[in-house]
C-alpha cells in the first residue's frame, strides 16, 4: 500500500430502503440520497476510525494519509479544517500510529 484517502460516509435508513446501497439518484440532490461522502467524523463513530487506522498500520501502511474532502453539506474549507482536527485529535491519543521518531 502506497497511500491511503481518508474520508466519510453518512448513510440514511429510510433513502437506503428506497434506493439501496446503489442508489442512482444524482449527487446534486444530496438530501434525497440514500448516502453521501462526508467530512471525517460526519459518519462513522471514533472506534471506527481507530481501527480504521490500526487496519492501515498492521498493512504496512505508515506514511501519509490525505484527507478526501467531497462532503456537499460543509464548506470546502471548514470540511478540510474539521477533518484535520479530527484526525489529529485521533493519532494524539493513539500515538502507536505515528511513525517513530515524529
Amino acid at each position: 500500500m502506497y497511500h491511503a484517502h481518508l474520508k466519510d460516509v453518512e448513510t440514511r435508513d429510510r433513502e437506503l430502503a428506497i434506493a439501496g446501497v446503489l442508489d442512482p439518484r444524482p449527487f446534486t440532490d444530496p438530501q434525497s440520497r440514500a448516502w453521501n461522502l462526508r467530512t471525517i467524523g460526519h459518519g462513522h463513530s471514533a472506534a471506527f476510525r481507530s481501527s480504521f487506522l490500526g487496519s492501515l498500520r498492521e498493512v504496512g501502511c505508515d506514511d501519509v494519509v490525505s484527507i478526501e474532502n467531497e462532503d456537499p453539506f460543509l464548506p470546502e474549507e471548514t470540511g478540510a479544517i474539521e477533518a484535520a482536527d479530527c484526525i489529529i485529535d485521533l493519532l494524539n491519543a493513539n500515538q502507536p500510529f505515528l511513525k517513530r521518531g515524529s
